[in-house]
Formats: C-alpha cells, structure tokens, sequence
C-alpha cells in the first residue's frame, strides 16, 4: 500500500482495522443504549399517566353524572403525553441522527485514503447527501443497495424537528414528508407539523441501527481490499 493521508491517520493497515471496527461497536452500543433509554422512559410516561388517571377516577365518583364530562375535560392529565411524551419523541429523532452523523464522520474518515477532497468541501448538500456522495468516490464497493432514501428523509425529519419545531414552513418539504408518510407507519403531517408516535421512533431506530451496520462492514470489506493491494 503506497504511503497516504490513510498512513497518516492511523499508522498501519492494522490500526486502521482496529479503528472501523472500534466505531462500528460504538455505534451499536449507542444505538441499544438509546433503544433502552427510549422504552424504559415511555413506561414511566404511561405508568405515570395511568396512577394520575386511577387517582383521579376516585375523586369523579364524588362527581354529579352530568359534570362527570366536564370534569374529565379539565383534569385528564394530558401533560403526560402532550409534553413529556412529545419532547421525548422530538429529542430521540434528533439525537439518533446525530450519532449517525458522529459514526459517518468516523468512517468518513476512515475511508479517506489521501483523497484531496475532503467530506464537508461537497457543498449545498445534506450531510446524508454529502456522505453518500463521499464514500461513492472513495470506496470501490457498492453502496447502493443501502437505504439511502429512508436516510434522507429521516435527516430532512430531524432538521425540521431540530430547528423549526416539526413545522414545515417550507413546501419541498411538506410534499416530501407527505409523501414518506403515505409509506411510512406512525408518522403524519398535520396542519403543516410533523406528527409521530412511539412507534415509528423505535422504527426509526432499527432502519438507523441496520443502516449502519451494514455501512460499517461494507467499509470493513473496502479496507480490506485495499489494504491487501
């Protein structure tokens, strides 16, 4: 192997070894700690809903019938699921993509290879895109079989998220998530706002988990072939 960036960086063949599948298993841990994370604290949200509820149905029996309705309208306890459910959800998404950034960046540069061109030089793109685009030129495997669509989308889902509040202000966007929705479980656009659910989070965390993965062992597999050039 001729001497390059790729020597610079990592020393030997070996160490460059060592370093893929070092952030490969830091990512599926991460992505199983936030697996257990997500679920343990949507337990506690309906556990903590439905104490609030039973608590509540003993002081309705005191109720008049004809208040009961009114009653209900003014105490259910929907901070449960309108805040604190709605603020995990949001904050999940955000966080998975950004430990997918944070792994991409690392295999980024793993593959890298004495390249001149460098990942955040592919301008006026999403960083799914820019990576994409990256590894296409530095890698001689093909990477088209993953799901680089659901990526997209999942990305353009965590910005929106992260930067306008779920809102789509902009009317690319809207038609596009309207369009993943219509294939997509757990997610809606409603009044212009991304709506999900639990449900599609943990979907969104195994396409993540996978995707990942799979990217990390076809670029175990480039390495290997280069390294043995």
């Amino acid at each position: 192997m001729s001497k390059s960036e790729f020597d610079c960086i990592f020393n030997s063949p070996q160490a460059a070894l060592a370093h893929i599948d070092f952030f490969c298993i830091q990512f599926t841990d991460a992505t199983e700690e936030a697996r257990f994370y997500f679920n343990t604290l949507i337990k506690f949200i309906k556990s903590q809903e439905q104490k609030e509820v039973q608590h509540l149905e003993s002081v309705a029996e005191k109720v008049p019938d004809h208040q009961k309705d009114e009653f209900w309208e003014n105490h259910y306890p929907v901070h449960w699921k309108d805040i604190f459910e709605e603020n995990l959800k949001a904050s999940f998404v955000v966080s998975l993509l950004s430990t997918l950034e944070s792994y991409l960046r690392h295999i980024c540069q793993i593959s890298h290879n004495g390249k001149s061109k460098k990942l955040d030089e592919y301008k006026k793109m999403s960083f799914p895109k820019k990576t994409h685009s990256y590894l296409k030129e530095n890698m001689s495997v093909d990477i088209s079989s993953l799901d680089w669509d659901t990526i997209y989308s999942l990305w353009r889902i965590r910005n929106i998220i992260a930067h306008n509040e779920g809102f789509c202000s902009e009317e690319r966007d809207k038609i596009i998530l309207e369009q993943f929705a219509t294939i997509t479980d757990g997610i809606s656009i409603s009044n212009s706002c991304i709506k999900i659910d639990p449900a599609f989070c943990k979907r969104a965390l195994s396409t993540i988990r996978k995707f990942g993965i799979d990217i990390g062992r076809l670029i175990r597999d480039d390495l290997i072939k280069r390294l043995e050039n």
